[in-house]
């Protein structure tokens, strides 16, 4: 759960809370005898508080078939999860054994209008190599990996190449783990 709360570490420390962990808790801590069944009861009767309507349970064959298929290819769209014109930022680091690494990248409708790279692995290149394969770059786990791994050529020997290869490799593996990439990405 923890994994989905991503909140900065100055934020937590001036809430004066220890992790993202320490928020989350099971309810069965605070009420022995939850279910998920008496949640659902509890939550029904809550949003009919809150919104000042009884419910009306509906069954899934009630629901117009086709509407709900067009509604569904919507939200699974890249360019509803990605594409809106919502420009954002986006800054993902990590330490591995070869060095560091710290990608920024901004966001507009959908594509990676500019990065920044910073590494302090020993092979020099890889960094504007990196951003110029990212920049321009459809932003979803699937594009963003293919561009790392298809970043740069190594001058050196074979073994130095099949060392890039492998940075790459871990490059794309975090940058698809810091997505959480859906299936279709």
């Amino acid at each position: 759960m923890s994994r989905y709360l991503n909140v900065s570490g100055e934020k937590l420390a001036s809430k004066g809370v220890a992790s993202v962990k320490s928020r989350v808790a099971n309810l069965c801590e605070y009420r022995e005898d939850v279910t998920a069944d008496k949640m659902k009861s509890a939550l029904v009767r809550a949003f009919s508080g809150v919104y000042g309507h009884a419910p009306v349970k509906m069954k899934e064959d009630a629901l117009l078939q086709e509407e709900m298929q067009k509604l569904t290819e919507r939200f699974e769209s890249w360019q509803w999860k990605y594409g809106r014109k919502i420009p954002f930022q986006y800054e993902i680091g990590r330490r591995f054994s070869w060095g560091e690494i710290q990608i920024q990248m901004y966001v507009n409708e959908g594509m990676v209008q500019d990065v920044n790279v910073y590494s302090d692995a020993m092979e020099q290149d890889l960094a504007g190599e990196l951003e110029q394969a990212l920049k321009g770059c459809a932003y979803g786990a699937r594009p963003l990996c293919k561009a790392v791994l298809g970043a740069g050529a190594c001058k050196g020997e074979a073994g130095a190449h099949n060392q890039l290869n492998i940075i790459k490799g871990e490059i794309a593996a975090f940058i698809r783990e810091s997505l959480q990439a859906a299936p279709e990405d």
